[in-house]
């Protein structure tokens, strides 16, 4: 696939590891100064809980360190890994967890050598800006993501699958999309991130797995944040500006090809809103209604055709399986037209917006997006996804 270099995409935070709380509260160390504070590190942690050695911290002390024991309970160091030592913003005390080396390398290209002090008994203690930065995703990661609490058995490994992994929130809520002139892409931008999303649904529908340690998605966002400045941009989350491009120059390919399909769909679905809030305003008589408007409702909810064309009253429970029937029809229309989320979420997310109603507006807020969704497609201005994950 050609790409174009002259491609803007216009950049936003995904996720943020708060370094304006962070800034300044941890100074960079002399040589001298530094072996005080290893030393007094290891008095702090023999006072805390006991310890004499690495392995019996790592078993008592540290809940982000993934580690190993041989035969004879000796702490094994995992290759291309190194054991950090840096400040936790949150609780204030020391945390171990494992770098790799090459995330160490980085780190002391972009900060330089005076935040790193290897103590004698092989941890790297890290202080000053570097600190900062780790001790900023830590925060993240942990708290915000809900690393530390999701995991309930203390075992430091959580599975996607079960209650732990549904507790985690490692998606965000983002608008991203592009813009085209002539058919072709002009730039591709996103709205700010609003909040991140419970649950990991989202994400393992998009790509079939997640970190399942806190050191293991710890160290993959410290390999993203290419400039190490805190934020984990969009392009940083695709994983490079040809990436992004790429991406969308697939969406608009898929939307192209089922331009009119959606305009159709939209159009439908616009007429099916108007006809299930005349039926639900008549309190489910649907005698009441013309027979234009029942036909349009036999369309979205062919299940009730015949209820529909009786002129049957509906219950409650009966006008929200019709409401379902709605959703759906429009998260396939959303899914159609470039949205990348999970099915489920679309639905969720439309359901919301309906029940979401402005009692001051014409139009309900999901039929206000319903017309502005219709107006994008028929001009070419996309809306591309309402999730993300990294």
């Amino acid at each position: 696939m050609n790409i174009n270099p002259l491609y803007n995409v216009r950049e936003t935070a995904v996720f943020s590891a708060g370094l304006a709380e962070n800034r300044g509260r941890f100074k960079t160390l002399g040589k001298t100064s530094m072996e005080a504070e290893a030393k007094k590190d290891m008095e702090d942690f023999k006072k805390a809980i006991g310890v004499r050695s690495i392995q019996e911290y790592l078993q008592k002390g540290s809940p982000f360190a993934t580690f190993h024991l041989d035969k004879d309970g000796q702490y094994v160091r995992p290759a291309g890994k190194q054991l950090v030592l840096f400040t936790d913003p949150k609780t204030q005390q020391r945390m171990l967890t494992h770098l790799t080396e090459d995330n160490l390398d980085k780190l002391k290209s972009k900060f330089g050598a005076s935040d790193f002090y290897y103590r004698d008994d092989g941890i790297v203690r890290i202080t000053g800006e570097a600190e900062e930065l780790l001790g900023g995703w830590l925060q993240d990661i942990a708290y915000n993501q809900g690393y530390a609490s999701a995991d309930k058995n203390g075992d430091l490994i959580i599975d996607p699958l079960d209650d732990e992994g549904a507790e985690l929130k490692i998606g965000v809520t983002q608008t991203m999309g592009y813009k085209t002139q002539n058919g072709k892409i002009v730039e591709i931008f996103a709205k700010e991130t609003k909040s991140y999303l419970q649950g990991v649904d989202i994400f393992l529908s998009q790509s079939g797995k997640m970190e399942s340690t806190f050191e293991e998605r710890f160290n993959n966002f410290i390999e993203k944040d290419d400039d190490l400045d805190g934020t984990m941009t969009n392009t940083e989350y695709f994983g490079g500006k040809e990436k992004v491009i790429e991406y969308f120059q697939n969406i608009q390919m898929a939307h192209i090809d089922d331009k009119e399909e959606i305009i159709e769909g939209l159009e439908n679905a616009i007429e099916a809103e108007h006809a299930f809030e005349e039926l639900k305003n008549a309190g489910g008589k649907s005698s009441v209604l013309s027979l234009s408007v029942r036909n349009v409702l036999s369309a979205a909810a062919p299940i009730y055709k015949d209820s529909l064309a009786k002129g049957e009253v509906f219950n409650k429970i009966e006008l929200d399986y019709i409401r379902s029937d709605l959703d759906e029809n429009i998260a396939k229309l959303l899914q159609l037209g470039g949205n990348q989320a999970s099915f489920r979420d679309i639905v969720k997310h439309v359901h919301a917006v309906y029940l979401a109603k402005d009692e001051n507006s014409k139009e309900s807020a999901l039929l206000e997006q319903l017309h502005a969704f219709l107006h994008m497609v028929k001009t070419d201005t996309t809306n591309a996804t309402i999730s993300l994950t990294a």
